[in-house]
């Protein structure tokens, strides 16, 4: 049902949020799968960083891209994938979770093609808060919940309902919302 449809909203924390509430909603097992997560690239001679972060705190950092560090997945779920895969697949596509395994998750596309996809762990790289200098290395699913979608992620999605999850927003950025992505059916 949720395939054509999808809620907008204008923050991630309420994306999170009703992402979060609608899974609840699945009545297959929930998945959790962690990340590897390593510092990367950083100018830390004396390794006092490496012995300060510990695996928790780095396991604990979130950036909007990337997937996070324990991904709740179920079987049929909505999600989007986020980045560009070998397999055809493009960052931004909705899917849905076919089967969840340890090393691969297959999926198909929601698309015209509907083709059908195994899709591994790959490496996401992004800054630390504190520096420059400091990098995280995270191997995780490129996958994130999608029944809820960032208003700048909808661009080009094609759906046949949307529902609008904003306590407040201006007639401005309602009208560039509904410009990103198209309507069929």
């Amino acid at each position: 049902m949720m395939q054509s449809r999808a809620i907008l909203a204008a923050t991630n924390k309420l994306v999170d949020e009703w992402n979060s509430n609608i899974q609840a909603m699945n009545p297959s097992p929930l998945h959790s799968q962690y990340s590897v997560d390593e510092l990367y690239e950083v100018d830390d001679l004396h390794t006092l960083l490496r012995s300060t972060l510990s695996e928790k705190v780095c396991d604990s950092f979130a950036h909007s891209g990337d997937p996070p560090h324990n991904l709740n997945l179920k079987v049929n779920d909505i999600c989007i994938v986020l980045r560009n895969l070998n397999t055809g697949l493009t960052n931004n596509s909705r899917v849905i979770v076919l089967n969840i395994s340890r090393f691969v998750i297959e999926i198909q596309a929601l698309n015209q093609s509907s083709s059908i996809h195994l899709i591994p762990r790959i490496h996401f790289k992004f800054r630390l808060p504190f520096g420059e200098s400091y990098q995280l290395s995270r191997k995780q699913f490129p996958l994130r919940l999608a029944y809820c979608i960032f208003t700048k992620k909808s661009q080009g999605q094609e759906l046949s309902k949307v529902f609008y999850a904003w306590p407040y927003l201006c007639v401005c950025n309602k009208s560039a919302a509904l410009q990103r992505f198209s309507v069929y059916g």
